[in-house]
C-alpha cells in the first residue's frame, strides 16, 4: 500500500488518467474528488464485497444445479 500526505488542493494522479484531489479535512475525514475516464468503474469498497459474495454465491447455486441435473 502506498501512503502519501496530501494538503487540500493538491492532486494525486494515477496512470495519466486517473486524478484524485484532496477537497477538504475535517477531523479524521477527507473529502476526496475523483477524476476518471468514463469507462472506469468506481464502487465504495463495502458495495464492492458485497456484489462480489452475491456472484460467488449465485456461481454456486449454478454449480449445484448442474450437478443435481447430470
Amino acid at each position: 500500500m502506498l501512503c502519501i500526505t496530501r494538503k487540500i488542493g493538491e492532486t494525486v494522479i494515477i496512470n495519466d488518467k486517473i486524478k484524485v484531489h484532496v477537497l477538504e479535512v475535517k477531523g479524521k475525514y477527507a473529502k476526496l474528488g475523483f477524476e476518471f475516464p468514463d469507462d472506469t468503474s468506481v464502487l465504495r469498497n463495502e458495495l464492492y464485497e458485497r456484489i462480489r459474495l452475491e456472484n460467488q454465491n449465485a456461481a454456486q447455486s449454478v454449480n449445484l444445479i448442474d450437478k443435481i441435473l447430470k
